[in-house]
């Protein structure tokens, strides 16, 4: 009897189970199809900025590559701060269609980026555009100048939440009345935190042996350094400007701006990746010389990923690849006269001499290498989107062809030109060889040979 009503009880279970797993895949679709980020218009715009404490919003054209490449990114950290964050929201407007809004936020290009603090807009974002970096951003603009924390947990937590490759400075031992004036200024760059209960675990696990002390973290370079004092005036200032970046940075679109804000002169480190080894250990070397030589920032750049920007410092092909060169992130730079001085084992002490030298003058300054007209338009068009770059070729093909057809015709009418030419003067020359033929009966040949090429009759 069970095992007949467990028969009709089946066809039952199977309809209820099959209707569970298509509402999982609807509601999966209907997810993913679902945008996190509000599309606001001229009209919505005013309210949206009113209703949302804080608003991130993207001024965008649909037919910009920046804008499409963005838009996946965009969409994700909307999702991400749905999810942790919900009092902030994310919108967008195309401004290519609503031009109201160009002027009166002032957007010079797409995308453009701005973050609505109650109703009052910021600077333009110029950070990464990644989900990440936008989340970071976003956190930072509502997070405290400097956050208190109470217990290793804690400790762990924020820095565990800080999403981006911004160093961390934790005081221990520290109120946050001392580190007020540095975090307000560099709070756009760093994450700044005073820790009140300081354990031996503590001191251990940040590599410190006293207090009060001033720690600095990179995340994403594994590196830490150290401030014993002292903590007021121009020093602690000076230690929380020159550790907001790794002790060496990789050169890159979004690391050159923060490298040339720095202000100190910068080490670029050239190096070929195709040559692993060599520039394994050409990186030790230039990071074993950058502590004793705070007064430079160092950074690295593989030659063979952007062969472009090494270009002007001299650098290309027939090269000696790894070599530095000191630059002042403007016109001028410096090289060593020792093409070779770099390959050796003792590159560090090479490094730090050729810092030495340029700090007593004893190097030359050279011009970086302008780009000719046809290397700046090489890079204009390749730099530009898939459809625009085909287009131009279109055009200029067009062009050329039109020129070449224009020059055959030309070639062409000036060949039958010509030949009427010709045969004019054949006519008329034989027409003459005719009249003197009958005046003069004592030139028969020579009247005979002129009229033969002009058809005489």
């Amino acid at each position: 009897m069970g095992f007949w009503n467990s028969r009709k009880a089946f066809p039952t279970v199977l309809l209820q189970l099959l209707l569970q797993v298509w509402t999982i895949i609807f509601c999966s679709a209907a997810d993913k199809s679902r945008s996190y980020v509000l599309d606001l218009t001229p009209d919505t715009f005013p309210a949206a900025i009113t209703k949302h404490s804080m608003l991130l919003v993207e001024f965008y054209a649909p037919w910009c590559g920046h804008c499409k490449r963005l838009a996946p990114e965009y969409e994700r950290a909307a999702q991400l701060l749905a999810e942790t964050s919900p009092y902030v929201k994310l919108a967008k407007i195309d401004a290519d269609k609503h031009k109201s809004v160009l002027s009166k936020y002032d957007i010079q290009g797409f995308p453009t980026l701005r973050l609505f603090l109650n109703g009052v807009p910021e600077p333009e974002y110029e950070g990464s555009r990644n989900s990440d970096a936008l989340v970071s951003y976003v956190r930072r603009a509502t997070a405290p100048d400097i956050s208190s924390l109470s217990s290793e947990a804690e400790v762990d937590s924020f820095q565990k939440n800080v999403s981006d490759s911004s160093p961390i400075f934790l005081g221990f031992g520290l109120t946050e009345s001392v580190l007020k004036e540095p975090a307000t200024k560099f709070r756009k760059k760093a994450w700044f935190a005073v820790v009140q209960d300081v354990s031996d675990d503590l001191m251990v696990k940040f590599d410190f042996d006293k207090t009060p002390a001033l720690v600095v973290t990179h995340p994403e370079a594994d590196e830490r350094a150290v401030y014993y004092g002292p903590f007021r005036g121009a020093d602690l200032e000076q230690f929380v400007q020159q550790n907001l970046l790794p002790l060496v940075t990789k050169m890159s679109s979004e690391t050159l701006k923060h490298l040339r804000e720095d202000g100190r002169p910068i080490v670029l480190g050239i190096y070929s990746g195709r040559h692993p080894e060599s520039a394994s250990h050409f990186m030790k070397m230039l990071k074993a010389a950058s502590p004793a030589n705070r007064d430079f920032v160092f950074s690295h750049v593989d030659a063979a990923i952007w062969p472009a920007f090494v270009k002007p410092f001299g650098v290309d092909k027939r090269t000696i690849l790894p070599t530095v060169v000191i630059w002042n992130g403007l016109a001028e730079y410096s090289a060593h006269e020792d093409e070779e001085a770099f390959i050796a084992r003792d590159a560090q002490t090479q490094i730090t001499k050729f810092l030495q030298d340029f700090k007593a003058n004893k190097i030359k300054r050279i011009k970086l290498k302008e780009p000719s007209f046809l290397e700046k338009a090489k890079e204009i068009i390749w730099g530009l989107p898939t459809v625009y770059m085909l287009v131009t070729i279109f055009i200029l093909v067009w062009l050329l062809q039109g020129c070449a057809w224009k020059e055959i015709i030309r070639d062409g009418s000036m060949d039958e030109q010509q030949q009427r030419e010709r045969l004019r003067r054949s006519d008329l020359e034989g027409d003459l060889g005719s009249d003197r033929g009958s005046r003069d009966s004592a030139e028969p040949l020579v009247v005979s040979r002129k009229g033969s090429c002009g058809g005489c009759k």
